[in-house]
């Protein structure tokens, strides 16, 4: 039997170092580019638990890219929450959100940076709303990445 090593801290920084920043300054340019995720499809969500307890939640999600003149548009985004405070995904028997009809939202909270996934319509406007959502993770770092996009 193999032996699966635990993920480090170590490897989580090497991860972001080839995705981009999202920041407060530039979430706007970001939502504006895929469309606020309007309708984007959820591929795949991951939660890591790094060997010293930090977390982190990474998702891959197909969305209409503006700047992507092929594949109709679309592109494949990865995203990823690092040093998790807290996440919930809580999907219910004969409901799916893979469909993000209400879009992803990016939400600042003092340091903390969150990303809801389409619970609610608007975006949660205060901490405590925001931790009602049945789908989200909050953390310290929020990163993406773009790819070519794949049926």
């Amino acid at each position: 039997m193999g032996y699966l090593a635990p993920w480090s801290s170590a490897q989580n920084a090497a991860w972001s170092v080839n995705m981009d920043a999202i920041t407060s300054n530039n979430a706007a340019a970001f939502g504006a580019r895929f469309n606020g995720f309007n309708d984007a499809l959820i591929r795949k969500v991951e939660i890591a638990y790094a060997s010293d307890g930090t977390r982190s939640v990474s998702a891959l999600i197909a969305a209409h890219d503006a700047e992507q003149p092929s594949n109709d548009g679309w592109s494949l985004v990865s995203l990823r929450v690092s040093d998790v405070k807290q996440f919930r995904f809580c999907e219910e028997a004969k409901s799916s959100a893979q469909v993000l009809s209400n879009g992803l939202h990016v939400c600042w909270f003092g340091g903390s940076v969150g990303l809801e996934f389409g619970d609610y319509i608007d975006a949660p406007e205060n901490l405590e709303d925001f931790l009602g959502s049945k789908l989200f993770a909050l953390g310290n770092m929020l990163h993406f990445s773009v790819s070519d996009y794949e049926p």
